[in-house]
């Protein structure tokens, strides 16, 4: 059950469920688990397990140290990058936190197929979100895509770094911005500006009305409307100008966003996604999804013709995951002229040299011989002394603690003798009427 990531408490349970006469506690669980997981390792230190256990199930691993410290690492699966060569018109990527002891933020790339299903494309461990780290992820990941399957649209938040790297790596690539995210940050930064929750949800519903116009024309009226509606707040108007609109409206605004094939990814939240009103045609589905429009279709259906399927994307008809194209690049073995170039070179290095190559190759050969080691553990040294926190639980966003407060009630209670609430724990209060 452990194997299985069923928690300690929850196989106490069961044991007893099954056994009524069974005498174990958490501490018989715990020991039990240490042994496992003892008798697994089988003296390895944890970066030796992990890379055997990559090994094992034929994983794809880079990783990059700092002396014999791994400061970051790439890994991905066969299955994954075939996927994703079948299926590489848009990319999503996303940092999630605390999901480590070492405090490494996890970037996580995913794709679309054609049922619209999303699917994981590769993973890295960051020591840092710097555009060093992202480059170096990217660089990796396109080493195992060919020429003729580079994605087309790549979909993140406002990570500056990231954005960097997708342009220098993935130039040809339309980046588009998290409307999701987007839509948090106004939250967070806009809602206590407003005096009034009813002044604040009409502020909410235009911007909304102006991130979905659908032409140009549409998003300029509906910006002179905020503006002349809001005119009494500016700071408001000054944060989705500033931060939002003058440097990045292309990259999240309908006006420009819908002339590419997004397939519908307008967010790195995979379960939020625009739908498409076919009623006021507008050809909005043909651009973001190369599928018939609403007009379209309306014109077979008058001569009474089926659709043809050469004005369906591949996308969409594509069954298999095999890779269209001759190319390889990055995934041919070394030839013959490359292991002589290396010969050679292996020649003229002195002993200490060949001392290393020899290690570097058992190594590769046996992974449970690395010297490699894992970061340490990131612990906070200010202040006195506490329990460390080992917990994964991610705190609140600044967003959600704007939401709950909508939902306390305006007359506060008189003061007691108890402790104030954190607001730390803010959100659990998202429910109070």
């Amino acid at each position: 059950m452990s194997k299985s990531l069923v928690k300690p408490r929850d196989i106490l349970v069961t044991i007893k469920d099954r056994d009524a006469m069974n005498v174990s506690t958490m501490k018989t669980i715990y020991n039990a688990r240490i042994r496992n997981r003892t008798k697994e390792f089988a003296g390895r230190t944890q970066m030796q397990q992990l890379l055997t256990k990559l090994s094992e199930h034929n994983y794809i691993e880079w990783h990059r140290i700092s002396g014999d410290i791994v400061t970051d690492l790439f890994w991905t699966h066969p299955i994954n990058i075939d996927i994703l060569r079948a299926f590489p018109h848009v990319l999503i990527m996303d940092c999630t936190y605390k999901t480590n002891r070492y405090r490494f933020p996890l970037l996580q790339i995913v794709g679309v197929t054609y049922t619209n299903m999303t699917f994981s494309a590769a993973y890295m461990y960051m020591n840092a979100e710097k555009e060093d780290n992202y480059t170096w992820a990217l660089t990796a990941l396109r080493s195992l895509l060919d020429d003729n399957c580079l994605p087309g649209v790549i979909v993140t938040d406002q990570e500056l770094a990231l954005m960097n790297s997708i342009t220098s790596i993935f130039p040809k690539a339309r980046h588009l911005l998290c409307r999701w995210h987007i839509n948090k940050g106004v939250l967070a930064n806009c809602k206590k500006l407003f005096g009034t929750l009813k002044q604040w949800k009409q502020f909410n519903e235009d911007w909304n009305t102006l991130v979905g116009s659908e032409t140009e024309e549409e998003y300029w009226r509906c910006l002179r409307q905020i503006e002349s509606k809001f005119s009494e707040f500016q700071k408001a108007l000054e944060y989705i100008h500033e931060n939002w609109l003058n440097p990045f409206k292309d990259r999240f605004v309908a006006a420009w966003t819908d002339t590419c094939m997004h397939l519908g990814s307008t967010t790195s939240n995979r379960l939020e996604i625009d739908g498409v009103n076919t009623l006021s045609c507008g050809c909005a589905i043909r651009r973001t999804h190369q599928l018939p429009c609403a007009h379209e279709i309306a014109k077979y259906r008058e001569h009474g013709v089926p659709i043809p399927l050469d004005v369906v994307h591949s996308h969409w008809r594509k069954l298999d995951i095999i890779n269209i194209g001759n190319s390889s690049h990055g995934t041919t073995s070394p030839g013959r002229s490359q292991l002589q170039r290396f010969n050679m070179w292996y020649e003229q290095q002195d002993g200490e040299k060949k001392r290393q190559v020899h290690m570097t190759l058992e190594e590769l050969m046996n992974h449970g011989s690395t010297a490699l080691t894992e970061p340490k553990e990131k612990l906070k040294t200010k202040g006195r002394p506490r329990k460390v926190d080992t917990s994964s639980r991610r705190l609140p966003s600044a967003f959600e603690i704007a939401e709950a407060s909508i939902a306390l009630p305006k007359n506060k209670p008189k003061q007691t003798s108890r402790k104030p609430i954190s607001v730390r724990y803010i959100y659990a209060y998202r429910e109070i009427p």
